[in-house]
């Protein structure tokens, strides 16, 4: 049978409904090596001569989205559909007898698992892949929409990568029929929260819940005679070997027993909550990536017996301050908390969160592993010890001598573009972290490895951005459709809040890019539609705005002339009313002087009429009585006076 390794020459056939191809050579469909440039891609209906599918033959084609398989299809080999990540179904057919390992691992599109009802060596239940009397349970589709699942009673053995990015299981039943867990069962189960390991299991592979990262327990059945849990993590009863330690676990310190001589690759990676790891007497081995990402350990001691320690093993440890290697271990050393090899050739890692501001290399280092120095934040710029001959410092950018790798940028650089030198071939992952005063990338017109685009980093053909200037803060960033790959952390100090790719751009590529959770990623048409969303608003807005200015003008004259005509009614009311009163006053001041003068007259007449009568009676008196005369005089002058009372006049004298 072919593999995905076979070598050909001929010509393939254009098979694939979205482009691209595969080949077949005697029944069996497979990729050759070197793969073709054109993948396939889209809805893929098999050749119907193609009875066996080998091993890696669509591995990685992220592009197919169905595929039909022949009805006279025997045999699909190991890997044959791994990461082919847009696969959404897949129908087996009643003529296949045998499924490799891992087949549909990393297929994070896939929905369910449909089995043709005639087939009698396998079956789906519950859209899972099962062998015919369910006794394996081979592959869970891991876009699947279930919260939960409960394994089938008949199942002895969960396969390898069984549910590998099941990522919307927040439960999972292992029945006590279950006696073999394969390797990463349930790797990127990133819902699961707790799991119970039952008495009848009796061999768990390695990396099983890796990159499980809501597990916060494993609970063993207290019958197990394999299995056992110290500190939350899961070891083999002889306590010699720790298989897993759940990373969202609000455990704060872990101690690793003196019997345990190994700590597999990524066994705590990403823990949350631990502040202390203690590690055994015993120890021998840390792998890769061992603590990579543990958010909270501040400090680590390495014992004498460690004599190997793997890459990255404390890469993204952001609050650890130290790394210290007890004197008698032979093969590693620790100066200020910083990890070197025992001779201090290597630099091995320096710790995130190391409070030294300006850090010496020493003369003796020749060698700074990958890595060393990424994420050291508050490192502001390196030294070199006289005598160092493997490194240079220019501008406060650390080169190895050859001015061929760049490793480190100072933070502490105020400059706002750097020209990356034309003879730098090579930049160390987070070179530029945190260089916020950085916000322009310029390349020398004569280096062949890389260019600038807007003052963002790429490789030289445009298809890697290898740093996002960590000063730019612009809020939008359009990626170029021309990019394939983003590099490690490259956006880990970015500033964006918006990233806008094209419509074919695969959200995969950034998934060790840095990018904050918080970004909005958009393709090229939500973008332009969110523009023209947002311009038809503003227009919108605008014309209601123009539309409420106008209407408020309207409503403003109206009210302004409702006050003018309200005002010229009080006005006319006020002088209405006046004018009543005036009225009424001169019809008051009227009567008032009318009834004066007719009392004025009737008082004259009353007058009038009492003197007439007393004229009247005097003269009627007069009549009755006798009048007396009287002489009266003034010098020579004499007058007579005749009245009943005479008196005489003034200045004269009666005589």
């Amino acid at each position: 049978m072919l593999s995905g390794s076979v070598t050909s020459s001929a010509e393939p056939d254009t098979r694939c409904s979205g482009g691209g191809n595969y080949f077949i050579n005697e029944g069996v469909a497979y990729r050759p090596s070197p793969a073709p440039a054109i993948k396939c891609t889209g809805d893929v209906v098999l050749d119907s001569s193609v009875v066996s599918i080998a091993a890696n033959a669509f591995w990685g084609l992220s592009g197919i989205r169905t595929m039909v398989l022949p009805a006279n299809l025997t045999t699909i080999s190991s890997y044959a559909f791994n990461a082919a990540s847009s696969l959404v179904s897949i129908s087996i057919p009643s003529s296949v007898t045998s499924i490799g390992t891992n087949v549909f691992s990393g297929t994070i599109s896939l929905a369910t698992f449909e089995v043709s009802s005639q087939n009698q060596n396998f079956t789906a239940f519950n859209g899972a892949l099962f062998n015919k009397t369910k006794t394996i349970l081979i592959a869970y589709p891991a876009a699947n929409s279930q919260t939960s699942f409960v394994i089938p009673s008949s199942v002895t053995t969960i396969a390898s990568t069984a549910f590998l990015g099941a990522t919307n299981l927040k439960s999972i039943v292992i029945p006590n029929s279950v006696t073999t867990i394969g390797d990463s069962a349930f790797s990127g189960t990133t819902s699961l929260t707790s799991i119970s390991i039952p008495a009848s299991v009796t061999s768990i592979g390695s990396s099983v819940f890796d990159s499980a990262s809501s597990l916060t327990s494993i609970v063993v059945d207290s019958a197990n005679l394999y299995y056992t849990i110290i500190d939350a993590g899961l070891f083999n009863i002889s306590k010699t070997l720790l298989l897993a330690f759940p990373i969202k676990s609000s455990q704060l310190s872990f101690t690793l027993p003196n019997s345990v001589t190994r700590i597999e690759s990524e066994m705590f990676r990403n823990a949350k909550s631990l502040k202390s790891i203690i590690l055994g007497s015993s120890l021998g081995f840390i792998g890769n990536n061992a603590f990579n990402g543990d958010a909270s350990l501040t400090t680590i001691s390495i014992p004498r017996s460690v004599t190997s320690i793997g890459t990255r093993a404390f890469y993204a440890t952001p609050a650890l301050t130290s790394i210290n290697v007890d004197a008698n271990n032979p093969i590693y050393s620790s100066s200020s908390g910083v990890l070197f090899d025992k001779s201090k050739e290597t630099l091995i890692a320096y710790p995130a969160a190391n409070s030294t501001k300006n850090f010496t290399i020493p003369a003796t280092v020749n060698e700074i592993a990958e890595v060393a120095l990424a994420g050291a934040k508050l490192l502001a710029s390196v030294i070199l010890e006289p005598g160092n001959s493997s490194y240079v410092i220019e501008n406060g950018v650390l080169l190895n001598s050859e001015r061929s790798e760049l490793l480190f940028y100072s933070r502490a650089n105020i400059d706002s573009t750097f020209t990356v030198p034309s003879s730098v071939t090579e930049i160390s992952q987070d070179a530029f972290l945190n260089a916020f005063n950085l916000n322009e990338f310029k390349v020398s017109s004569t280096n062949i490895t890389f260019l600038s685009d807007a003052g963002v980093l790429f490789d030289i053909d445009h298809e890697i951005l290898v740093a996002y200037p960590s000063g730019n803060t612009s809020s939008t960033y359009i990626l170029p459709a021309t990019v394939i790959s983003v590099g490690t952390n490259a956006f880990a100090s970015s500033q964006f809040t918006t990233l806008v790719i094209s419509d074919q751009t695969e959200i995969s590529i950034f998934s060790d890019s840095g990018l904050l959770s918080t970004v909005r990623v958009l393709t090229a048409t939500q973008y332009s539609a969110e523009i023209k969303a947002a311009a038809d608003k503003a227009a919108a807005d605008k014309l209601a705005a123009d539309k409420a200015a106008t209407d408020k003008l309207a409503a403003d004259k109206a009210a302004a002339d409702k006050l003018a005509a309200d005002k010229a009614a009080a006005d006319k009311a006020a002088a209405d009313a006046k004018a009543a009163a005036d009225k009424l006053a001169a019809d008051k001041a009227a009567a008032d002087a009318k009834a004066a003068a007719d009392k004025l007259a009737a008082d004259k007449a009353a007058a009038d009429k009492a003197a007439a009568d007393k004229a009247a009676a005097d003269a009627k008196a007069a009549s009755t009585k006798k009048l007396i005369t009287i002489t009266c005089v003034k010098g020579k002058v004499s007058k007579k006076i005749t009245a009943l009372k005479p008196v005489c006049p003034s200045g004269y004298k009666k005589k």
